[in-house]
């Protein structure tokens, strides 16, 4: 079979192309007291965007190439921010808790926060069976499994991880470890636990049961009146269940008895409303009501999870809970309280899930007290929407039988011997209640509650505060965003106060009224300072962190006016000091040459390296006098010793840019990151070798600049040369005569040239004698490619998976979307590449016949959509590279081996277009006997790939063109036939070679019956009165 396209067509799975990178572009902020490390654009570089800080993220954070970043999510925000979270591997181990965020505007990276673990040669093999570990839990803690006669069916979820050994702490000791889950909802027992994978002892143990405690139907609430529910008719009764909220929210009891009614009114001494189980799907209603008319939220997990929430009627319990996929509720004990079931406790259990589907934060310590908080800000919230009346700052009140008892109070958490200052009176500092996760949550509830209604006073640290009024749902505002795109599941209360100062910042402007004022209610709670005050930050201005040969360490630092109001003046005396474990301190004096004004910066350089004999934390630290908070003028930096580098190029980058198309040029310049010790003088020769099979080009260039430790080299542009036209792999290495360490400063790229421009251009896939230079795919790509005619009875271009359960176990990164599905799994794609010159077209079209199937392995747990495993992406790129309008993407894949057709307008700018379309495709299988692809995989099938134009602008030589539309066809279809080429014969072959149908073709548009025609494939030829052939695949359905 033949195809007619524009050009030679090229596949590859994946093109790492890099951007132009400045220098690092980013300063660190981990400030004293944050769990994470925060980052921000370098104040004197040119911002990143975020495929050049994730092509380099590993020297960005200062890791070994041991260490990789999968896209964990990645979603657009209501003002357009992109949020995108990455999660860190270690030799293809999760870290725990290491998930990092990017925050990017207008396609630059503004701000990044998250967790990221320095680990160096750690054992990645687990020593024990992963059938040994519930023997484990059950010997170190039998307590917990005395009254289940059957406890190992009740453990599940084994993982093998890389943890801090004191997480949610950090101590740089890290544990290859096995995370294993016992889940007992009978016993009222979920519990973690997480296992040394070498030697068995057990690391950490902690409880998962996140609780508050530790049709229109009427219904009598207990706690809130009569309410209108949304209830479903079912066998003739009304039942506690609605359909109508996502994919339902239903209200039972834990032994799975169903809540009846016979006229949807719900009378009062009912036994659902005597145990609260109207109050249950009331709250719960509302509760989804909330996030979607505040936050446009579908559900509790943000897709319409299915709620089912249980009522433990029969026994009573003090306590209601969430455990990862619904709720318990119990009935109290019907001396003291009722059931606790009102609207603030309910909406606080789901705001439990909504915290667990965003930012995951960890039930232990500062991350859990946060997780609490949260559920009691949210809970408190929507029962002042939906029932201001009965409002108060009780958290839990209404079910207790004596007035104005609760179990927190968000007002005063004194009184109930809460903290209400971080770390003050009440503060819990040992693991009881997991590290009083339900005690120290009282420092961000009293901060929620004074910016809700304004206060001004005096704190038990003796720190004087005026608090204005911003209202509960702005604030709650600023913090589902926090939890949403900012925290992670190791954040602690430094990190809700950097996120929250962002996001106002976003909002309302750096040193905004509201951004002073939320400072200033942080300050209240001793969470830092307030921003009208002098306050200097220290961050670090020097990535990446290698010391070398004699280990002597420039350290280099940056000095933040972070006050809103108040210069450092001229001739401030400033003390820097630099601790190096088991050595003397370093401490040199400076005097500032110039204001500092609010929100400027300088850095400093010392004077005096700090000595490195091995790889090792230093701390860095400034003062001056006034300084209103202390707590942010000291950085750690973990600095890697290097003892055989002085000169060292490494993670070369190449840029490329320009056209593939003949007569185009793809326009290169390398990138390279300098981490040596000593300067490259101005005039250094650096030469680059282009290397494919045995053919090396080589480029020289002279530095223009000297370049000094942990900055970029960037070459000129220069053109690639069209020897490495077709599709090539090209290794680039960047050699300098004094490198010591020559392993690190090469990298492969890959680059797209094609030679054949002009439409009805005859490429033959006949027996795979396809140009081989155009047909591959990169050795670690999850990807097969053939040409097979097994599929439609003709040599078509046939993309499947084949590694998605690969050794390393690998599995795709889920999108909410197939954009964001085939731009976070670059290994599971290829792309075919043509050309078209449009400078003498007004018209042109893009056609081809596809099919996207599906094989048998089912998605539903894996992707948000399962037609996602065999998607096609159509994108157009001008000269320069640059995109054309916005990509088409095709999503119809199914089962079912559907022949489709598809056509678009090429974009016309009078230049050679380059067009790609990109086959992304899971699980397949190649037959091991017959090495073709195996009809079960997942497939997309592309066939009959045609360029033809409509109308010319300026003379030139007539260009053979044949359309068939519609095809696949059922009853009859139409051929246009260009005029110059007058009347064509025609005859209709099929599959066996037998003409079924002949006739003439007239100049444009011919309309042929096909009634009598089988269901199939066929092939139209043609042929004109100068003997010019012409051919079409056509299918009838």
């Amino acid at each position: 079979m033949y195809k007619v396209i524009a050009a030679i067509a090229a596949f590859l799975f994946c093109i790492n192309i890099y951007s132009q990178v400045k220098s690092v572009g980013a300063i660190e902020l981990p400030r004293h007291g944050a769990n994470q490390n925060w980052y921000i654009p370098a104040i004197s570089e040119s911002k990143l965007n975020i495929d050049q800080l994730t092509s380099n993220f590993n020297s960005y954070l200062n890791l070994s190439e041991s260490n990789s970043f999968q896209v964990l999510s990645s979603k657009i925000a209501k003002d357009q921010w992109i949020h995108t979270k990455f999660q860190q591997y270690y030799n293809g181990v999760k870290v725990l808790g290491a998930s990092f965020l990017v925050h990017e505007y207008n396609g630059q990276v503004e701000s990044l926060n998250g967790r990221r673990e320095d680990i160096r040669d750690l054992n990645t093999i687990p020593d024990i069976e992963v059938s040994e570990l519930p023997l484990i839990c059950l010997q170190k803690y039998p307590q917990f499994f005395t009254q289940d006669p059957n406890p190992v069916q009740h453990f599940t979820n084994a993982e093998l991880l890389i943890m801090d050994a004191q997480y949610p702490n950090r101590s740089g000791e890290f544990k290859l470890a096995f995370k294993l889950d016992y889940d007992n909802h009978d016993l009222f027992v979920n519990r973690r636990f997480y296992i040394d994978a070498v030697s068995g002892e057990m690391i950490l143990s902690y409880d998962l049961i996140q609780s508050c405690v530790g049709g229109k139907g009427i219904a009598q609430t207990l706690y809130h009146g009569d309410q209108e529910m949304d209830l479903e008719l079912i066998d003739s009764e009304f039942q506690l269940t609605d359909n109508s909220r996502g994919n339902g929210i239903q209200t039972i009891s834990e032994s799975g008895r169903t809540y009846k009614d016979q006229d949807n009114y719900w009378e009062k001494g009912s036994f659902a409303q005597r145990r609260g189980a109207l109050d249950i799907q009331f709250g719960s209603q509302k509760t989804i009501d909330f996030y979607k008319k505040y936050f446009d939220r579908d559900g509790i997990d943000g897709k319409n999870l299915k709620l089912i929430n249980k009522l433990r009627d029969s026994v009573y319990l003090v306590n209601a809970y969430w455990n990862s996929t619904g709720t318990l509720f119990g009935i109290g004990d019907s001396i003291n309280t009722g059931p606790i079931t009102s609207i603030d406790i309910v909406g606080h259990e789901l705001t439990h899930g909504v915290t667990q589907f965003t930012c995951g934060l960890e039930y232990l310590y500062e991350s859990g007290a946060i997780n609490e908080g949260l559920s009691d800000i949210f809970g408190k919230t929507i029962e002042q929407e939906y029932d201001p009346a009965g409002f108060n700052w009780l958290l839990g009140s209404k079910p207790f039988v004596k007035k104005d008892t609760a179990f927190r109070n968000m007002a005063d958490p004194n009184h109930y011997r809460n903290p209400k200052l971080y770390k003050g009176k009440y503060w819990i500092n040992n693991s009881s209640d997991n590290g009083g996760v339900h005690t120290n949550s009282g420092v961000i509830n009293y901060w929620f509650y004074i910016l809700s209604v304004g206060e001004s006073g005096t704190n038990e640290a003796g720190q004087t505060y005026v608090v204005e009024k911003l209202g509960m749902i702005p604030t709650l505002n600023i913090l589902y965003d926090a939890m949403d795109n900012y925290l992670t599941s190791t954040s602690y209360y430094f990190d809700v106060r950097e996120a929250t100062l962002l996001i106002a910042e976003k909002n309302y402007g750096k040193c905004s009224k509201e951004y002073l004022n939320i400072a200033e209610a942080w300050k209240a709670v001793g969470v830092g300072k307030g921003l009208n005050e002098n306050d200097l930050q220290l961050v670090n201005n020097k990535i990446p962190q290698i010391a070398c040969k004699e280990g002597l360490f420039p350290v280099e630092i940056r000095i933040v006016n972070l006050s809103c109001n108040n210069s450092i003046p001229k001739g401030t005396d400033m003390v820097f000091t630099i601790s190096v474990p088991q050595k003397n301190k370093i401490i040199e004096n400076y005097t500032t040459t110039e204001d500092i004004l609010p929100g400027g910066s300088f850095v400093y350089a010392f004077i005096n390296p700090a000595r490195i004999d091995r790889n090792i934390s230093i701390t860095v630290e400034a003062s001056i006098a006034n300084d209103a908070d202390t707590s942010n003028n000291r950085i750690t930096m973990a600095i890697t010793k290097n003892a055989n580098s002085d000169h060292d190029f490494r993670s070369v980058q190449i840029q490329i840019n320009g056209s593939s198309c003949e007569n185009g040029f793809l326009r290169a310049r390398v990138t390279s990151n300098y981490t040596g010790c000593s300067p490259v003088p101005k005039g250094t020769e650096l030469q680059l070798n282009l290397k494919y099979d045995n053919q090396v080009i080589t480029r020289t260039f002279n530095t223009t600049t000297t370049i000094f430790p942990g900055n970029q080299y960037q070459s000129p542009f220069f053109n690639l040369d069209r020897v490495f036209s077709g599709y090539k792999k090209i290794l680039g290495e960047l050699d300098y005569a004094k490198d010591t360490v020559d392993t690190n400063n090469a990298a492969y790229f890959n680059a797209v040239y094609i030679n054949n421009v002009g439409f009805g251009y005859l490429e033959s896939f006949s027996g795979n004698q396809f140009d081989s230079t155009l047909l591959g795919l990169k050795i670690d790509s999850f990807q097969n490619v053939k040409i097979q005619s097994d599929f439609i009875n003709s040599e078509s271009i046939v993309f499947t998976g084949g590694k998605i359960f690969n050794a390393n176990k690998f599995i795709p990164t889920n999108g909410s979307n197939l954009a964001d599905f085939i731009s976070s799994n670059p290994k599971y794609t290829s792309t075919l590449y043509l050309c078209v010159d449009t400078k003498d077209l007004s018209k042109a079209k893009l056609s081809f016949d596809y099919i996207q199937k599906l094989g048998s392995f089912s998605y539903d747990s894996i992707l948000n959509s399962k037609s996602f495993a065999a998607g096609i992406r159509v994108q157009f790129r001008n000269e320069t590279g640059g995109l054309i309008g916005m990509p088409n993407y095709i999503q119809s894949a199914s089962r079912e081996a559907l022949n489709q057709y598809y056509e678009q307008d090429i974009p016309i700018n009078g230049e050679a277009i380059t067009i790609e379309v990109t086959c992304i495709t899971l699980n397949g299988v190649i037959d091991s006997l017959s090495s073709q692809i195996d009809t079960s995989s997942d497939l997309v099938i592309l066939d009959n790939i045609k360029i033809f134009k409509e109308a010319v602008k300026a003379k030139d030589e007539p260009i053979a063109t044949l359309f068939v539309a519609p095809n696949p066809f059922q009853k009859s279809f139409k051929v246009y036939v260009d005029p110059t080429y007058g009347e064509l014969h025609y005859m209709l072959v099929n599959t066996v070679g037998v003409v079924v149908d002949e006739g003439s073709l007239r100049p444009e548009w011919n309309e042929l019956q096909a009634n009598g025609l089988s269901s199939g494939s066929y092939v139209l030829k043609c042929i004109n009165s100068k003997g010019k052939l012409f051919y079409s695949k056509l299918v009838k359905n």
